[in-house]
């Protein structure tokens, strides 16, 4: 069993936890996990506080973290909500409706024809283009660039990290893209 060290501020901390004579200090360290489980539960689930954006004009996305995507009807895996697989996923869908030229011209950040694969940049077979990594801005350019060349909608729920440097910190977002 690892044996760990624990600043003697940390266990008079975790007094106020715990119950006394029942919990040990790893009852103790379980009861806080078991809470930051239950926030991290609760922060995945869209709720009624989601304040909607124009998805043309979005606030700043620095320091945001997607929580669900559904494109064509369908919700997005957890591996594909983050900005840039999104990004990429749309950009791969482009050459079912264009030619590659034509999908290349959309994409708005950082790119070069043919194959590169360093330099933070990744190919994208599918239209013959090597795309470089995006911040959360940059990728949602494109994405939306792409969306409205193919009039294809999607949904975007996100939120801001508890950060001071976050637009809005803690609170929720969400995109409807949508064509009439």
């Amino acid at each position: 069993m690892p044996q760990v060290t624990l600043e003697t501020s940390t266990i008079e901390r975790m007094k106020a936890y715990a119950e006394p004579l029942v919990d040990t200090m790893d009852s103790v360290i379980l009861k806080g996990l078991d809470a930051i489980d239950m926030l991290k539960a609760k922060t995945n689930e869209p709720t009624s506080a989601e304040r909607i954006f124009n998805p043309a004009s979005p606030p700043n996305l620095a320091y945001t973290t997607v929580k669900s995507v559904v494109w064509k009807g369908k919700r997005l895996s957890p591996a594909e909500a983050y900005w840039n697989p999104l990004m990429f996923i749309v950009i791969r869908e482009t050459v079912k409706h264009m030619t590659k030229e034509q999908a290349r011209n959309l994409i708005l950040c950082n790119k070069v024809t043919g194959k590169k694969e360093d330099n933070g940049y990744k190919y994208v077979d599918e239209v013959g283009v090597s795309i470089q990594g995006q911040d959360a801005n940059n990728a949602w350019k494109t994405t939306y660039n792409v969306l409205q060349a193919l009039k294809m909608p999607l949904e975007v729920i996100f939120a801001w990290q508890d950060n001071p440097k976050a637009a809005t910190p803690g609170a929720i977002g969400k995109f409807a893209v949508t064509f009439e």
